[in-house]
């Protein structure tokens, strides 16, 4: 069974993503990856929320990010 999470919004077509504890208006980042990797992320429940949590958590661990600024936990 699929879900589909987020709002309806006048203007748009489907849904808009809400983003957990993400708020305000924010933007998209989308990539492509290669097939094996792909395949694995797709079996990610909240596929998205962990994307967000291994990004912060290598931007933190290079420097690029300050532990205070970060919106969202890096754990895994």
């Amino acid at each position: 069974m699929s879900h589909t999470y987020g709002k309806a919004v006048k203007g748009h077509r489907g849904f808009v993503s809400q983003g957990k504890d993400i708020g305000g208006d924010v933007k998209v980042i989308g990539c492509k990856f290669p097939p094996e990797v792909d395949a694995v992320l797709r079996t990610l429940p909240n596929r998205s929320e962990k994307l967000r949590q291994w990004v912060i958590r290598c931007m933190l661990e290079e420097g690029l990010l300050d532990q205070h600024s970060s919106t969202q936990s890096p754990n895994s």
